[in-house]
């Protein structure tokens, strides 16, 4: 299943429940080896990876790495 397909399917009230694939999480890897003097968190690199997969530019997150990665933070 791909992972547009988890996300559809995984949608409650708004809320995309997701979980990592072993693609995500090697984009997760690599994110993470790209930016080893940004600070990020290794949750922050799944979910900077599942945003790009996803096509996802915005956040409600007061996390300033998201910037970092050119998200928009609401």
């Amino acid at each position: 299943m791909c992972l547009e397909e988890q996300a559809r399917q995984k949608t409650e009230g708004g809320l995309i429940v997701l979980y990592a694939s072993p693609a995500i999480e090697h984009a997760a890897w690599d994110i993470s080896g790209r930016y080893e003097t940004a600070g990020f968190s290794f949750t922050d690199c799944v979910s900077f990876a599942a945003m790009q997969a996803l096509g996802i530019k915005k956040a409600f997150t007061f996390d300033k790495h998201y910037d970092t990665m050119g998200f928009t933070r609401l």
